[in-house]
């Protein structure tokens, strides 16, 4: 299980196929960890790694986006959650499973035929999105995410440049 998370696989040995184990704390905060690590890529681990080893060396844009677009994303989904499902048994631990894992891992925590068609439609708002760009996961990726959600905001007036961490992002970029 330790290999299919942190490879975003769903792969399971159980054969319900659902895994109500990964609602127990210890189970799903390592899981939960695996599937992050999995889900954010190895081009960010891999900058994290070299920005320790060198503190003068600058990030990329793509951590700050992929760390912070990943904290917002987990948070928001938890939330919603355990909102829509707030009449049943969902608790904290399932709701951070479902969004972390609906994102980017495709394991089965809960059976769809038992959630709300708001909860089924939140699960694939967040399977849209996927994870970081250079993950093992699918969707369209967060950076793509928050670059459509940037040029929304800015719209299409005479100053289109988009600024993020105190960088530009060229028209040319916003467009493609």
């Amino acid at each position: 299980h330790a290999v299919s998370a942190l490879l975003n696989a769903g792969f399971t040995t159980f054969g319900t196929g659902n895994l109500e184990i990964l609602t127990q704390a210890p189970i799903a905060g390592t899981l939960g960890v695996l599937i992050l690590l999995g889900g954010l890529g190895y081009v960010v681990l891999a900058e994290i790694l070299h920005k320790i080893r060198d503190k003068n060396r600058q990030w990329s844009l793509n951590v700050p986006i992929s760390l912070i677009g990943t904290l917002v994303i987990i948070t928001l989904g938890t939330s919603l959650y355990l909102l829509i499902d707030r009449n049943s048994s969902t608790g904290f631990w399932t709701a951070l499973m479902r969004t972390i894992n609906a994102r980017t891992a495709g394991f089965s925590i809960v059976d769809p035929a038992q959630s709300t068609a708001v909860a089924r439609i939140l699960s694939m708002l967040l399977m849209f999105i996927g994870g970081a760009a250079g993950s093992v996961t699918g969707g369209i990726k967060i950076t793509a995410l928050i670059m459509l959600f940037m040029t929304a905001l800015k719209g299409y007036g005479t100053d289109r440049r988009i600024v993020l961490f105190r960088r530009r992002i060229p028209v040319a970029a916003q467009s493609s």
